[in-house]
C-alpha cells in the first residue's frame, strides 16, 4: 500500500556535476518500499517524461546508487505489466527500472505511482525537437547506438513487450563520460501516447495518440531508425514540420526520403537505415536481420517503391488526392459529406482510370452495391460502406468511425484513457457493439493471428455491454481490456488500488470521508472484482442485483465477506459500519419482532470486531431465516384459525338467536292452538250441561 512522508535522513548533500554543487535532495521524503526515498521538493526538470514529472530520489540502502523517480499521471493508464517485466533488468542500451509502485504523493493530495530509475549522469542526448546536437561520429555509430539499441529491443520482445517510446529526445547518455546511449523510459503512458508522428510508422502515424496500442517490434525497430539517422547527422529535417505534415510527406515521398532528404550518408550504413525505415512491414528489417548485419553479413538491398500517384487528383471537400493512402484518410475525417461521393461512381471510375487499378476499382463497387447484413438503419448501411471502402483504399490503416482512429490493439487504451479522462466513449461503444473492427481484418490480405485473440476478446466486451447489471456492463469490459488498470470507483480512485488485495482496505479508509447513505459496491468496484478475484461470484452477483432490496443488500456484504475471507484482511471497522449502515432493508425482511432486537444487541458489537463474514453469517444466517419463516408460517396459521373461530362463533350466535326466536313463535302457536282447544272443549261442555 501507499506510504506517507518522513524526513529524509541526511539530506541536502551536494552533487557532482551540479551547478554551485546545489543539494540534490531537500525537505521530507516520501518512501516507497520501506526503502526508496522519494523528494517532493527536489524536481529534476532535465528528467522528465511528457506525461510524468521527475524529482530526486534515493536508496536508503546503499546511497551510493543515483536514482530519480518518476510520478504518473493519475489521469492516465500507465503500463504496469512493463513495469513488472523491466524491473531489475540491466542490459545495454536501457535505462535501468529499479522499483515502482503506489505512494501518497503530497503535492497531488493522493496516491501515484512511482517508478524509480537509475539516472543518466550524463543527461539527455537530444534536449528537443528543435535541437542541434553534435553528430555521434560514423565510427562510432554502430558500437555505441546501433549494437546497444538492438540488445535493448531484442531484450524487450523477450519479455513479449514492445518499448513504443523511441525517440530521439528520449535518449539519455548513461555515463557522464557522455559515451553510453540508451533508451529513457516507456512505462508512465499508454504505448506510442507520447511520440511524435515523425516516430510512428505511417499507419501508426494516422491513429490517435490514446489508440496507437503496443503494435509490434517493427515499430520499435523504426523508431530505432529514426532515431539513428538524428544521431547520425545531428540533424532533424522534420523539426519544423506540424505532424499533418510529417505524415503527408512520408506518405508522398516514403520516410526514408522524408528524413534523409539531401544529406549525404556513410555508405555503410545507408543499407541498415533503409531496412529500418522501410514503409512496408513486410520488407522492414527484424531484429534477425540486424544481428546478420551486425555480423557483417550484408542483406538484399531494399527498394524505396514510390507511393503510386494517379493521373489526374480526386476532389473531395475541395482538395486533390493523387493516393489512395491520403484519400482514405481524407473520407475518413469528412465521414457524413464523403457518403454522398463514394456512392455516385466517381471513385470507382477515378480508381479505374487515373489509377488504371481495376481490381480495386470493383472491390469498392461491390463495396457500394452490398449492405451489412442483419440491419435496416440506414445509418448504419451508411457506415459499413464508408468502412469497407475505406479498407479497400487504405488496408493498413487504423480503424476509422465517425472520428475514431485507432489500431484493434488500442482499442482498450483508448477506451482507458477517456474514461479516466471523464470523456465520452459512446463511439468506442458502438464501434464493439457494431464488430466494426471485424470489417478492417476481413478487408485485409494477409492474415495476422494476434487479431483473432482480439476479435474474441471484443465479442466478450460485446456480451459484457449487453448486460446492464453491476459486475458486468462498460465498467467490465474496462477492466477486462486493462487487466493492469487501477479501480476508477470514485470512492476509491485517489487511492490506486491495483490489487484485488487492497480493494477492501481502500474501502476501509473510504468509509471515513465517504456519506454511508453510499453503497460500498458501486458499478465500478464490482465490476473489478468480478475480473480481479479467483473464485466464483455467480451466486454473489445474482443476489447483489437482485430487484428485492432486502436480496441485494444480502448481495453486497455476501461479496465483500466472500472477499474479506478470502483475502484474510484483518478486522475493517470502517468498511463493516458502512455496510452495517446498508442493512437495513434486510433487517426489516425478518418477522420476527424479538429476532429484530437480537438484531439490534448484537450488530454493534459485531461492527466493532471489523468481520464482515460473521456480519453476514449472523444478518442472513439459514437456520434464522427458516426459523423466522416457519415461525411467521405458524403465526399466520394460528391466526387464520383465530380468524375463522372467530367468525365461526359471530356467525353462530346470530343462527341461536334465529332458531330461539323460530322456536319462540313454534312454541306460541302450539300454546294458541292448545288454548284455544281448551277452550273450545269449555264451551261444548257448558252447552251439553
Amino acid at each position: 500500500m501507499a506510504q506517507g512522508p518522513e524526513k529524509a535522513a541526511g539530506e541536502k548533500k551536494a552533487v557532482k556535476g551540479r551547478p554551485g554543487g546545489a543539494p540534490r535532495v531537500s525537505g521530507e521524503a516520501v518512501l516507497l518500499k520501506d526503502r526508496y526515498a522519494l523528494y517532493p521538493a527536489s524536481p529534476l526538470h532535465e528528467l522528465n517524461s511528457p506525461t510524468a514529472q521527475a524529482f530526486a530520489a534515493e536508496d536508503r540502502r546503499d546511497q551510493s546508487n543515483r536514482l530519480f523517480v518518476l510520478i504518473c499521471d493519475p489521469e492516465l493508464p500507465s503500463r504496469i505489466n512493463a513495469m513488472r517485466a523491466l524491473r531489475g533488468v540491466k542490459v545495454g542500451g536501457l535505462l535501468p527500472l529499479v522499483e515502482w509502485g503506489p505512494v501518497f504523493w503530497p503535492p497531488d493530495g493522493r496516491v501515484c505511482l512511482a517508478v524509480v530509475y537509475e539516472e543518466p549522469l550524463g543527461g539527455r542526448v537530444v534536449l528537443g525537437p528543435q535541437a542541434r546536437q553534435d553528430a555521434i561520429q560514423e565510427h562510432d555509430v554502430v558500437r555505441r547506438v546501433i549494437e546497444p539499441f538492438t540488445a535493448a529491443i531484442k531484450e524487450i520482445a523477450d519479455r513479449s513487450l514492445t518499448h513504443r517510446a523511441i525517440r530521439p529526445d528520449n535518449l539519455f547518455y548513461m555515463d557522464a563520460a557522455r559515451r553510453q546511449v540508451v533508451f529513457g523510459e516507456c512505462v508512465t503512458s499508454p504505448p506510442g501516447y507520447d511520440q511524435p508522428v515523425m516516430c510512428e510508422t505511417i499507419p501508426l502515424g494516422m491513429a490517435q495518440r490514446d489508440g496507437r496500442g503496443p503494435s509490434t517490434i517493427g515499430t520499435d525497430l523504426y523508431a530505432m531508425g529514426i532515431s539513428t539517422l538524428i544521431l547520425l547527422t545531428g540533424r532533424n529535417y522534420v523539426a519544423d514540420m506540424s505532424d499533418e505534415e510529417v505524415l503527408r510527406t512520408k506518405i508522398n515521398q516514403g520516410s526514408y526520403a522524408t528524413f534523409v532528404a539531401d544529406q549525404r550518408l556513410p555508405l555503410p550504413l545507408i543499407e541498415v537505415l533503409r531496412g529500418l525505415l522501410s514503409d512496408d512491414p513486410s520488407q522492414r528489417w527484424k531484429i534477425e536481420s540486424l544481428d546478420m548485419w551486425l555480423a557483417g553479413r550484408r542483406l538484399s538491398p531494399i527498394l524505396v517503391k514510390p507511393t503510386t500517384k494517379a493521373m489526374r487528383g480526386f476532389s473531395l471537400k475541395g482538395t486533390e488526392y493523387t493516393n489512395t493512402c491520403e484519400l482514405a484518410q481524407a473520407v475518413a475525417n469528412a465521414w457524413e459529406g464523403a457518403l454522398t461521393t463514394v456512392q455516385d461512381g466517381q471513385l470507382e471510375l477515378w480508381l479505374r482510370r487515373a489509377l488504371d487499378d481495376k481490381p480495386r476499382a470493383e472491390m469498392v463497387k461491390s463495396a457500394i452495391a452490398s449492405g451489412p447484413t442483419g440491419t435496416t438503419d440506414p445509418g448504419a448501411v451508411a457506415d459499413y460502406m464508408l468502412i469497407r471502402v475505406g479498407v479497400i483504399l487504405d488496408p493498413l490503416a487504423p480503424i476509422r468511425y465517425r472520428g475514431l482512429n485507432v489500431m484493434l490493439d488500442g482499442i482498450g487504451w483508448a477506451l482507458a484513457v477517456r474514461m479516466m479522462q471523464k470523456q465520452s466513449v459512446q463511439t468506442i461503444v458502438d464501434l464493439v457493439v457494431r464488430d466494426i473492427p471485424r470489417l478492417y481484418t476481413e478487408g485485409r490480405e494477409e492474415y495476422n493471428p494476434d487479431n483473432a485473440f482480439f476479435l474474441n476478446e471484443l465479442k466478450q466486451m460485446r456480451s459484457f455491454l449487453a448486460m446492464k447489471t453491476k459486475g458486468y456492463g462498460l465498467e467490465r469490459c474496462l477492466y477486462e481490456m486493462n487487466e493492469n488498470l487501477p479501480c476508477q470507483s470514485p470512492l476509491i480512485a485517489d487511492q490506486y488500488v491495483l490489487e484485488i488485495g487492497d480493494l477492501l482496505p481502500a474501502l476501509d479508509a473510504a468509509s471515513k470521508r465517504v456519506e454511508h447513505s453510499r453503497s460500498p459496491v458501486d458499478a465500478h468496484i464490482a465490476a473489478f472484482i468480478a475480473t480481479h478475484f479467483g473464485y466464483d461470484l455467480d451466486p454473489q452477483f445474482s443476489a447483489l442485483n437482485d430487484s428485492t432490496p432486502e436480496r441485494a443488500c444480502s448481495g453486497m456484504l455476501s461479496l465483500l465477506a466472500v472477499l474479506q475471507y478470502r483475502g484474510g484482511q484483518e478486522a475493517l471497522l470502517g468498511l463493516a459500519s458502512w455496510a452495517a449502515s446498508q442493512m437495513t432493508p434486510l433487517i426489516k425482511s425478518y418477522h420476527s419482532t424479538e429476532r429484530k432486537k437480537q438484531v439490534d444487541r448484537e450488530l454493534p458489537r459485531l461492527i466493532q470486531k471489523g468481520s464482515l463474514p460473521e456480519m453476514f453469517a449472523f444478518l442472513d444466517n439459514v437456520e434464522e431465516r427458516q426459523k423466522d419463516r416457519d415461525g411467521f408460517s405458524r403465526a399466520k396459521a394460528e391466526f387464520a384459525e383465530t380468524e375463522r373461530e372467530v367468525v365461526s362463533l359471530e356467525r353462530g350466535g346470530k343462527e341461536r338467536e334465529k332458531e330461539a326466536e323460530r322456536t319462540g313463535q313454534q312454541a306460541a302457536a302450539l300454546v294458541s292452538v292448545v288454548i284455544g282447544l281448551l277452550t273450545l272443549g269449555i264451551l261444548m261442555f257448558v252447552r251439553l250441561f
